[in-house]
């Protein structure tokens, strides 16, 4: 930076530069890292040691310079980047990012991990854009050159063309090189100059070989490299490629150029191979034509005579000379013996037993056998001749000649030895292999074949037997269009495929290779194949079990689900029943008084009619209010089922208002109670609460509305399966709603079963129902019919018990029970409660002696105050009325307890006999309850 003429930059002098731009540059000198600076708007840039060799030629020209003028060639894609961190000051960082640039005299992609970051000024804005580089092209193209090397040897596997396979690589290096032209030559074959892939390049560049190292040369406009094929030290071949003269070859292309020759030669070489292999039939054809062709080029060892009848041998001197038969005036004369003795002595006898026949017949005399020549080896040689006769038939002359036909034995042995080695492997491996020629037919060309070849284990895999020589239309004449039009891609193609493939015919699944066997002129595919069947079940029914396994986890997701949402509704269930019981235990606490207070003044100013109205009409609703607590507590499921003698009619009747509440207004509700009806054993609140479960199901049913009807009858049961004979009173509620089928009808009264939503119900009502009628001795019903509509029959013992009206619990009596000064001890802790209970007592006569808790009233009793009565509250704090109670019994065994609760639901255990009196009450049941505990006691 220092030599660098800054006037010709746009910054000018460093003198002049910003603060923030001497700091940077700076630090950025003096970093190990590869690092260039872009400043202001020109993105000028400004440069370490570091970064020198990634821009190669355009340093020092670029330097101090803007970026547009030195990396023109890559400004569309380094531009905007530069200018998207400038605007928005965001870091842009990437790996292995790939730019296109010229930096040696040519252009070429490389890679890199960049990390480009604003560089503030002083006043906030964005100065210039600092980038930190790695260059990685050298592991990046690596890594893709491997990938290359392997995709290159999964392509070379399956040609069938050794020109193919020259191809493909010329292609391969032409891409990842770029190399604008590929040639290939043999150098034992003159004139195999080949133009693979590219311009040609003959006409501007002479090539070499330079060993067996890699040559370059190098003209005005071309840069040539040669890459030699080497065989045992030998160069055998080259490839020729042609880039820019300025194009500089890395040691890592030099060796990838290197491989991929090496592989597309071995390939070819094995093409080769298996066409030699395909051609031994047809050298095998020939066999009798070499004969004559060696006859003419000079092949004949020599020729003989022979007489028969001395059995002298006349032999030409080729023959002599090529036998080394000692020297002599009568080499060329010599007896048959003499000659067989010569013949291999594993050859001898077939060869005299061969000829004696010969002789016999008369005719021509061909045989093969070994004889030893000069060098005292011995040679296959071919003797062939024909016997002379006689016209007689008398064998006269034998003339013949001797053929050398080592070289030809030679061949056919290695040939039969490869025959046996493809036999061997085609009858032992298991897969099923058969080789096909295709036939044109009547759905047209090439749309059949002839299976020509198969081996034991086609038939084992397929299941189909005797397949030679037969087509495959002639095997299945019906659906098989689909797999010949893959066979016939193949054969013209070239391309093998690999399928799984259906063989309806027997049912198997195949995994079948499929490659053409030959040149394309010949029709015929080669079919490599395998029995997958059992591999296909099994995965089939790993997809049924996995399948199975899914809806089983679903189904027991699903149950865990229900069961959470029921236990969820139990326990609401159990807080609403809590809460309620808890509101009607104060709600009667509140009603006792005011019930006690209300009779008091109806009593006190018996002559006033206006007063006496309004008590009345106090008394009336505060009776209401009883029975509605009381049906709080048997919704809370707290009170005892407590079965007695009730009239069903009263009960249906009076729970019309809030049936009709509880219906809404578009059910129409009907109540048909028969005249003349007994009285039912029941517990009047809980056949309160189970009509109402019944009619909230009713309405439930009927979502657009409709009639719900409650009908009573008297009815005389006999031989019923559930019922004991007798007569019942029938409560039947029926809907005009949905109705129910009979799966669903069936489980109606099961515990927690539903047909509502999620959180619409906890299926506990119609078993509740069920339970009650039971527990009464009676019994519960449903019929129906979907779209028909419900009727639910609840049938109740009758009562032996006349009918009684039932006086009214609102009516004040005009007389009280008066007793003289008795003395109870009062003890409550809610004060209302206590103080007007107090009154109560005290208006009838009773001397009353108040305390808030059970410490107090056992400490008023150690005292030895005269007390006839205790009167306790259930339910207090530190002492209940039960613990008093027994606590009491110690201290004076004889002292009588009256327990008074605005709980409906008490430890039956716990309280054991002890009379109890329930709130609210009325002055006139407190004070009888009372009187007839003196009385009992003999108190009074």
């Amino acid at each position: 930076m220092q030599q660098c003429d800054w006037s010709r930059s746009p910054l000018g002098p460093p003198e002049a530069w910003s603060p923030s731009l001497k700091t940077t540059v700076g630090m950025m000198l003096a970093a190990q890292a590869q690092i260039v600076l872009f400043w202001g708007p020109e993105f000028v840039a400004l440069y370490n040691d570091a970064y020198t060799p990634t821009i190669g030629d355009k340093h020092p020209r670029a330097l101090g310079r803007p970026a547009v003028e030195s990396w023109t060639e890559l400004w569309d894609d380094l531009g905007p980047l530069l200018r998207g961190v400038r605007e928005t000051g965001k870091t842009f960082h990437a790996k292995d990012r790939a730019f296109y640039i010229e930096r040696h005299g040519y252009g070429e992609t490389v890679y890199f991990d960049v990390s480009y970051s604003a560089v503030p000024e002083v006043d906030g804005t964005v100065g210039g854009v600092l980038c930190i580089v790695s260059e990685t092209t050298q592991r990046v193209l690596g890594t893709r050159r491997q990938t290359a090397l392997l995709d290159l040897e999964d392509q070379l596997r399956t040609v069938g063309d050794a020109e193919e396979a020259k191809q493909i690589a010329a292609k391969l290096l032409q891409r990842e090189l770029a190399a604008s032209s590929v040639h290939y030559s043999d150098l034992d074959s003159p004139g195999t100059e080949q133009h693979l892939a590219g311009p040609s390049l003959l006409d501007h560049c002479r090539t070499t070989v330079l060993g067996n190292a890699l040559g370059v040369e190098t003209s005005s406009d071309t840069c040539l490299l040669d890459i030699p094929v080497l065989r045992n030290g030998q160069v055998v071949g080259r490839f020729s490629m042609a880039c820019a003269p300025s194009r500089c070859w890395t040691d890592e292309e030099a060796q990838f150029a290197r491989s991929v020759a090496e592989r597309a030669w071995s390939a070819a070489e094995r093409v080769r191979a298996e066409a030699l292999l395909r051609e031994s039939e047809a050298r095998q054809r020939r066999d009798a034509e070499r004969v004559q062709l060696a006859l003419a080029a000079g092949a004949i060892i020599g020729t003989w005579y022979l007489d028969l009848a001395t059995s002298r041998l006349q032999l030409d001197e080729s023959l002599v000379t090529a036998l080394g038969l000692d020297e002599g005036p009568r080499r060329q004369h010599i007896h048959l013996s003499q000659f067989v003795a010569l013949v291999h002595p594993d050859d001898a006898a077939g060869m005299q037993a061969t000829m004696q026949k010969a002789i016999e017949r008369g005719g021509l005399y061909m045989h093969q056998h070994r004889i030893r020549r000069a060098d005292g080896r011995y040679y296959w040689v071919e003797a062939s001749g024909r016997i002379n006769t006689e016209d007689d038939g008398t064998p006269l002359t034998f003339p013949g000649v001797l053929i050398d036909i080592e070289e030809r034995r030679q061949t056919e042995q290695r040939i039969a030895a490869s025959e046996a080695k493809y036999r061997t492997l085609f009858e032992q491996i298991d897969e099923g292999f058969c080789v096909v020629e295709l036939l044109d037919g009547e759905y047209g060309p090439l749309s059949d074949y002839r299976h020509l070849e198969a081996n034991p284990a086609f038939s084992a895999n397929t299941g189909l037997p005797d397949v030679i020589g037969k087509r495959l239309r002639e095997l299945y004449p019906q659906g098989v269009d689909g797999w010949i039009e893959i066979i016939r891609q193949v054969l013209l193609s070239g391309e093998p495929v690999r399928l799984d493939h259906e063989l309806a015919a027997t049912g198997r699944y195949l995994e079948i290779a499929a490659f053409r066997a030959g040149p394309v002129e010949r029709r015929r595919v080669a079919i490599l194949l395998k029995d997958v069947t059992a591999r296909k079940h099994a995965e089939a029914e790993l997809q049924r079990l996995n399948r199975e396994l899914e809806e089983r986890v679903a189904q027991a997701i699903n149950e865990r689900k229900e069961a959470l949402a029921r236990v969820h509704e139990m326990q609401k269930m159990e807080t609403i029943g809590q809460l309620t019981g808890g509101v009607a235990h104060d709600f009667n606490n509140l009603l006792t008084p005011i019930v006690g207070a209300l009779e008091m003044v109806a009593r006190l100013q018996d002559g006033d009619e206006r007063i006496k109205r309004l008590t009345t009409a106090g008394l009336q609703a505060a009776e209401r209010a009883r029975t509605l607590v009381q049906r709080l507590l048997a919704f809370a499921r707290r009170q005892h089922l407590q079965a007695r003698p009730t009239p069903i009619r009263n009960l249906v009747c009076g729970m019309e208002d809030l049936l009709t509440r509880s219906l809404g207004p578009q059910i129409r509700l009907e109540i048909d109670c028969a005249a003349k009806l007994p009285q039912a054993m029941t517990d009047p609140n809980q056949l309160e609460l189970a009509l109402l479960n019944l009619a909230v199901n009713a309405r439930d049913a009927m979502p657009n509305g409709g009639v719900l009807k409650i009908a009573v009858t008297e009815q005389s049961v006999e031989g019923h399966s559930k019922l004991a004979a007798g007569r019942y009173v029938r409560i039947a509620v029926s809907d005009t709603g949905l109705g129910m089928d009979a799966q669903t009808m069936r489980r109606a009264v099961e515990p927690f079963f539903t047909t509502k939503t999620t959180g619409q119900g906890t299926g506990l009502g119609l078993s509740m129902v069920h339970g009650f009628a039971a527990q009464l001795g009676g019994d519960f019903s449903l019929t129906s019919e979907p779209g028909h509509g419900t009727t639910a029959s609840l049938w109740l013992p009758a009562s032996t018990e006349p009918m009684t009206d039932e006086p009214a619990r609102i009516a004040v009596k005009a007389e009280l029970r008066r007793v003289p000064a008795t003395p109870v001890l009062l003890v409550d802790d809610e004060e209302l409660v206590r103080l007007g209970t107090a009154e109560m007592l005290s208006d009838a006569g009773y001397v009353v002696q108040q305390v808030a808790s059970g410490h107090e009233a056992l400490a008023m009793l150690a005292k030895d105050i005269e007390v006839k009565v205790l009167i306790t509250d259930y339910a207090m704090p530190g002492m209940t009325g039960v613990e008093l109670a027994h606590r009491v019994n110690q201290l004076r065994p004889t002292l009588p307890v009256l327990m008074i609760t605005g709980f409906a639901a008490m430890d039956g255990q716990a309280i054991g006999e002890l009379p109890r009196l329930s709130k609210p009450f009325r002055q006139i049941e407190l004070v009888d309850t009372v009187a007839s505990l003196l009385e009992q006691t003999g108190r009074g």
